[in-house]
């Protein structure tokens, strides 16, 4: 795809993300992560990260959507995940099923959580129909 038609950046490097100051902190902070993610799930590297950074609104919290005016900021703050997609081929009978496992750096505080979805073959977007949020689980709001 041309890079303009790319709904999500994709990078190659940590130094394309952070600031130069930044770059020994948050490379050793991923390999944090990288080691996390394999005392977790069995020693498997993840294939990607996906980052979001943080951002506040020092104005206008909830009112943009009604046409007031906002002034958002962004932080150097971020929320970081790993990712590793595994396919298990299944047999002709069985319905197929997207099962994600959700683990923290820190699974004391959050515990580890596994959900598995019912995958439609022609409904391109299955999760939407099924997703029932467990709001009992201090993940969810």
């Amino acid at each position: 795809k041309r890079e303009e038609e790319q709904k999500v950046p994709v990078v190659g490097s940590l130094r394309e993300v952070y600031e130069e100051s930044r770059w020994s902190k948050e490379e050793e902070r991923y390999k944090q992560i990288t080691t996390q993610f394999a005392n977790v799930f069995d020693g498997l590297q993840p294939d990607f990260f996906a980052r979001a950074p943080g951002r506040v609104n020092l104005i206008g919290e909830h009112v943009d959507y009604s046409g007031y005016g906002v002034l958002p900021m962004a932080l150097s703050q971020d929320v970081v995940t790993a990712t590793k997609t595994i396919y298990n081929p299944i047999e002709s009978n069985q319905q197929p099923k997207l099962t994600i496992h959700i683990s923290s750096m820190n699974p004391s505080i959050y515990t580890p959580k596994t959900v598995s979805f019912n995958l439609q073959p022609n409904n391109p977007s299955p999760l939407f129909h099924e997703l029932q949020i467990d709001n009992s689980h201090h993940w969810t709001n």
